[in-house]
């Protein structure tokens, strides 16, 4: 009587814990996802529709290769079987998504492999991070820095880019030149 009562407490908090877990994927901003060896969804969290437009239930049975930009595909590929092979999985690896409104998206992918009793790999699972926004951010920068160096060096006047020293008291005292153009 007594095994049968501790096995029923052990059964309840392992239900308890396991609900507990579930409840952080599904409220996860983050895509939360699982796929089989031949890269088809077998679970996905409710965060893929408001990150890539689609509901959980057009994702789960579906592989996961015509979603990838055409560009990324072949690479995921070869990642996939070297992590098979190797029983590995992968960290922060850039692959841009197709968005149901034909956008790309830009993410980070971080998996583990699952392995059955035997150790073979079965699948992976995983979490996806939209950086589109950084991205984006990263490209306006850039082209930011571009625009600013082309009128920096090919601007018609002398322009002289130099660092102010202060003193104790927050009064200039001196400077130094950090750049100037040949104008």
């Amino acid at each position: 009587m007594m095994a049968t009562k501790n096995k029923d407490t052990e059964i309840k908090a392992l239900r308890e814990n396991v609900a507990q877990y579930r409840q952080l994927v599904e409220i996860s901003p983050d895509w939360v996802w699982r796929i089989d060896l031949e890269g088809c969804h077998t679970y996905t969290n409710p965060s893929v529709y408001p990150l890539l437009g689609y509901n959980v239930s057009e994702i789960v049975g579906t592989n996961a290769f015509p979603l990838i930009h055409p560009d990324d595909g072949q690479p995921v590929r070869d990642m996939l079987k070297q992590c098979i092979e190797q029983k590995v999985g992968w960290h922060n690896v850039a692959i841009r998504w197709l968005h149901k409104d034909g956008s790309i998206r830009s993410f980070e992918s971080t998996a583990s492999p699952m392995l059955n009793a035997d150790g073979k790999v079965t699948g992976f699972s995983g979490i996806d991070r939209d950086i589109t926004g950084r991205k984006r951010a990263e490209a306006a920068l850039m082209e930011a820095e571009w625009k600013f160096r082309a009128l920096f060096e090919k601007g018609p006047i002398g322009v002289a880019y130099h660092k102010m020293i202060y003193n104790e008291t927050g009064k200039p005292v001196d400077y130094y030149f950090i750049d100037a153009t040949e104008s």
